[in-house]
């Protein structure tokens, strides 16, 4: 059975072939489009808590 985030995966490495990294361009063109669309958005760092927080969950999410 594919879960979602191997399809996700799947499908960006079929659309980028060897390329790496591909979940740092996704969320670099993200940001982008959100940039384009919502000029007074503002990219800063997250708060402590929140961002030491997101490392501990990190493992869980990580592809293999």
């Amino acid at each position: 059975m594919v879960t979602g985030r191997e399809s996700a995966h799947g499908q960006l490495a079929a659309l980028l072939p060897g390329r790496r990294d591909l979940h740092a361009r996704l969320g670099d063109a993200l940001l982008r489009a959100l940039g384009n669309s919502w000029p007074a958005l503002a990219q800063r760092s997250l708060p402590v808590a929140v961002r030491d927080r997101a490392l501990q969950l990190s493992a869980e999410h990580r592809w293999p």
